[in-house]
């Protein structure tokens, strides 16, 4: 876990993504 800038960003597109798969 070197993304410090990534990781934010990372979390919120998994959350979208996973609002989405369960749709």
């Amino acid at each position: 876990m070197k993304s410090s800038t990534l990781s934010p960003t990372f979390g919120t597109i998994k959350s979208l993504i996973s609002n989405l798969w369960h749709v």
